[in-house]
């Protein structure tokens, strides 16, 4: 059976970890991924842009995983066309033809509307490939956004040396995982590390070399740095006819509304829920194999999970 995963991140890479133990030989996978490089652990960029990590040992697995478990990995390259009723999809290079279909193609990063965003020293937090952007740019740096991919962006530009300040719309920093109080020993500990942070502030303008905030003021600034969340990948599966909500909609088994097509990861949506960590996409990923496998499945029942900060010498747990 031909099984075709567009998306090569953590949900889809555990889905072929979990599928080839529970039913090897049974599916001939293939993986196809945007980015040029095979699957790698996302939650350590930041370490990466730190530089207390070396891009390299994020990798997931290697080539000869993938080989001798019959997995063809395509990366670099974008799905640009899902043919449902003949049970194709196209690249811009080839076809593939599938008999199941799963949609991982995660969440991108949400760009708000302010003036400068689209200038060549404005950057997201997404992907390898921003983290060495971050870094090819020197000189002062500002982060937009005082969750916790922010905060961790920040203390890594610190940590490099870099002049940065954090700037937050919010009254304290991560208000959705942290109570005032903790929410201010955390702009303490980031105060002694060298790090400015601005609370109940925007921007309103990106220069060249400098940003202004929306209270008039302005910061130098030749990096600017864009943590202000993400929003379900879901353009291909609403080009391709699947329903869609805000993430691509499905049951608690993972299955969509179409025959033979599943979702996982960031892109998917059940109950009006989606999801931004770690451990549900990969529970999900785990029922989507073994109901793959023919086994009894148990139903995906979101639960609540842990998150810790990744900020070295700052313990932060919520």
């Amino acid at each position: 059976m031909r099984l075709v995963i567009i998306g090569n991140g953590l949900a889809a890479t555990r889905l072929v970890e979990s599928l080839t133990e529970r039913a090897p030989g049974r599916f001939e996978i293939t993986l196809i991924g945007e980015e040029r490089v095979h699957a790698y652990n996302r939650i350590q960029l930041s370490p990466v842009l730190g530089g207390e990590k070396e891009a390299a040992a994020t990798q997931l697995h290697d080539e000869s995983w993938y080989r001798t478990r019959g997995i063809t990995v395509v990366c670099g390259e974008r799905v640009r066309a899902v043919d449902i009723s003949a049970r194709t999809l196209r690249t811009y290079s080839r076809q593939f033809v599938w008999d199941e279909l799963v949609f991982a193609t995660g969440s991108r990063p949400f760009v708000p509307p302010i003036p400068g965003s689209h200038l060549p020293h404005v950057f997201t937090f997404r992907t390898l490939e921003d983290v060495n952007a971050i870094l090819a740019m020197p000189g002062p740096a500002v982060v937009l956004g005082g969750g916790v991919l922010g905060v961790e962006a920040a203390a890594a530009l610190r940590q490099q040396g870099d002049n940065v300040t954090l700037v937050h719309r919010g009254p304290w920093l991560m208000e959705q995982q942290l109570d005032q109080q903790a929410g201010l020993l955390l702009e303490q500990a980031l105060g002694e590390r060298g790090i400015g942070c601005e609370l109940n502030a925007g921007l309103s303008q990106i220069a060249p070399d400098s940003v202004t905030l929306s209270d008039g003021r302005t910061l130098a600034a030749t990096r600017v740095v864009l943590a202000t969340g993400v929003l379900p990948n879901i353009a291909l599966a609403q080009a391709s006819r699947v329903p869609c909500g805000r993430g691509i909609l499905v049951d608690n088994q993972m299955r969509t509304a179409m025959e033979g097509i599943s979702a996982i990861g960031e892109c998917c949506e059940l109950n009006g829920e989606t999801w931004g960590l770690v451990a549900p996409c990969l529970a999900q990923a785990e029922i989507l194999a073994a109901r793959l496998a023919g086994e009894c499945v148990a139903p995906f029942t979101p639960t609540q999970n842990g998150m810790r900060l990744k900020v070295t010498g700052i313990e932060l747990f919520s």
